[in-house]
Parts: structure tokens; C-alpha cells; sequence
């Protein structure tokens, strides 16, 4: 009798908010689809880049491949990981495409691939117009390989990469990490913008002679920065590793979410400029006189982190900046 009430009382419940109840199970339903729709297209299918209708589209097996070194000249480069893919994915499109292809060989575990413009286009500064032609790389996620990228000139945009090792030596242009978990990252360039932002990297060695660097929320544990005239910004949550930087006459400025309280400090400069903005006392006691002199030597703490700057006539600068603005 005690179940047959309960039945009849729930049946009068569902009869009389059946449209309430099927609503909320259409809208729970909806969502979670939505929520896994949107979370395997945007974040993983295409590694975090746009939808786009190729107008070249190659694939290749990665099965026997170690090492993979890409050529290129006068292109945007977009290079990222996803599991969407289970092959090397090379796709061509843009406006100025005219039925240009890439070119692939594969010698004893390295794959090597060539892109050149067509037609040849330059004047006599070189490639440094911005191009309409766009070479997406899309990898197969966690099969970690040395990648290589070499070119003249490039706009080169990296998303998402997990490899034991990204080479990128691009002469002129521009370079932008994102998202990114690398074993070793090795950048050289001439005078290229260099942007990375929120990537862990546990060896990272920076030469940009002349060019712009600018990182934004990256955990650095082993870094090596050399420059003659580029300036590097670097904004991050704090000082882990060994950090080792060198410029003859840019600026370097670091900025951190909050104040270094483990860490051997070795600031020298000839005739450049030391400002520090921390304000602790364990930091005002040897500022003054260290950075009027031109070298801050210091141990906050255990000093188990190491920032080591040669900076010989440029501006070095460490501030606390508890919330910095997103480059992009």
C-alpha cells in the first residue's frame, strides 16, 4: 500500500511538471554536448588554430621518422599538435596561393620538407612583406620528435608542441610559442619579434641579436639569453632554475608575481643603468650602493634559484608586477 501511494504521488508530480522536468534533461543534455563538442574542436582538433578550408592538402606517415627539418621561405608557418591526426598533415591556403606544394623526402629517419614561394617574389631587402600564402603543419600529439624549422624569413606560429627538441632558426620575421611543453627550445635569429606565452621549457636558449623578446607567463628552469641591440621583456610567477642573460647595449627588464625570496643574484654593468623595484628588506638593504657601483651581487633566502645578467650598456630592470597584460 506504502509503494503504491509513493508511485501515485510521483506520477502526479511527473504529470504535472512533465514539461519542467523534460526541459531540464533536454538543457543537461545539450550542455554536456556542447561542452565536449566545443572542448575536442577548439582545444584539441586543429591544436588551438582556426578552421580553414585548405587548398593543398598532403599527409604523411611519422611511423619510422626521428627527426623532421622544414624549409622554408616567404610564408606564414603554422606548426601545432593534435589527436585529431594520426598522420603528418600539410595543408596550403591563403589568398596569393597559385597551386604551390611542399616538397618531402625521408633518409634514414629524418623527413625533410621544402616550401618556396611561387613565383619567386623579393626586392632588395629580402622577404619582408607579410604573405598571403599560409603553410599549416599539423603533428600526431605525444610522439615527441626533433623538429627543426629553417628559413630566411618566416612568420612561424608554434601551438601546442610537445617534442624532446624545437630548433627554430629563422633569419627575419617573426616567432610565436604558445601552450607549448618542450624539453629544449633553441631559437636563433637576426632581428625577428619573438613571443612566447605560457609554455614549460625546461632548457630554453634565446640569441636574437637585434629583434624584440618578449614571454609572458612561462616556467623557464634552464635559460640562456644573448643579444647585442634587442630588447627582452619577461613577465612570469617567479624565478625557478638558472637563468643566465647577456646584452651588449638593449634593455632587459623582468618582472615577477611576486618577490624573489630564494635566489643568488649577479647583476653587472659597464655603463648601463640597474634599477630594482623591490621593496623587502632583505632587497633594500644592498640596493643602493650595488646599483650605483654596476654590480648587485646578493643572496635572498637559500639562494637555490640563480638569475646571472651581463648587460653592458643597456637598462636592466626586476620589478614586482602582481598582474601584467596578455601579449598578443
Amino acid at each position: 500500500m506504502v509503494v503504491r501511494k509513493v508511485r501515485l504521488r510521483t506520477l502526479r508530480w511527473w504529470k504535472k511538471y512533465k514539461l519542467v522536468w523534460l526541459a531540464l534533461l533536454g538543457w543537461t543534455i545539450m550542455g554536456a554536448a556542447a561542452l565536449f563538442f566545443l572542448g575536442y574542436n577548439v582545444l584539441d582538433l586543429r591544436g588551438g588554430l582556426p578552421k580553414i578550408e585548405p587548398l593543398y592538402e598532403e599527409k604523411v606517415e611519422l611511423a619510422a621518422v626521428e627527426e623532421i627539418v622544414v624549409q622554408a621561405e616567404g610564408v606564414r608557418l603554422e606548426m601545432a599538435e593534435s589527436y585529431h591526426v594520426r598522420d603528418l598533415t600539410i595543408q596550403l591556403y591563403g589568398a596569393d596561393y597559385q597551386g604551390q606544394e611542399v616538397a618531402y623526402q625521408e633518409e634514414e629517419g629524418k623527413l625533410y620538407l621544402y616550401y618556396q614561394p611561387y613565383p619567386i617574389t623579393a626586392n632588395a631587402y629580402g622577404y619582408h612583406q607579410e604573405p598571403e600564402v599560409v603553410l599549416r603543419l599539423l603533428f600526431p600529439a605525444d610522439q615527441y620528435r626533433l623538429i627543426t624549422v629553417q628559413g630566411n624569413w618566416l612568420v612561424g606560429e608554434f601551438r601546442q608542441m610537445a617534442t624532446e627538441l624545437l630548433d627554430l632558426q629563422i633569419a627575419h620575421g617573426s616567432i610565436f610559442v604558445v601552450d607549448s611543453t618542450l624539453d629544449r627550445l633553441q631559437i636563433a635569429t637576426t632581428d625577428s619579434e619573438v613571443n612566447l606565452q605560457d609554455n614549460q621549457i625546461i632548457q630554453f636558449k634565446l640569441d636574437n641579436l637585434a629583434g624584440e623578446s618578449i614571454l609572458y607567463n612561462n616556467e623557464i628552469t634552464y635559460w640562456l639569453y644573448n643579444s647585442l641591440w634587442g630588447n627582452l621583456d619577461s613577465w612570469s610567477k617567479k624565478i625557478k632554475g638558472n637563468w643566465q642573460l647577456s646584452c651588449r647595449w638593449g634593455d632587459i627588464s623582468l618582472a615577477t608575481k611576486k618577490q624573489p625570496d630564494n635566489l643568488l643574484l649577479d647583476i653587472w654593468s659597464k655603463r648601463g643603468v640597474i634599477e630594482v623595484g623591490y621593496d623587502k628588506d632583505a632587497w633594500e638593504n644592498i640596493m643602493d650602493t650595488a646599483c650605483q657601483e654596476g654590480h648587485l651581487q646578493a643572496k635572498i633566502g637559500q639562494g637555490k634559484n640563480i638569475l646571472t645578467i651581463e648587460n653592458r650598456e643597456g637598462k636592466t630592470s626586476l620589478a614586482q608586477d602582481k598582474k601584467r597584460f596578455v601579449y598578443e
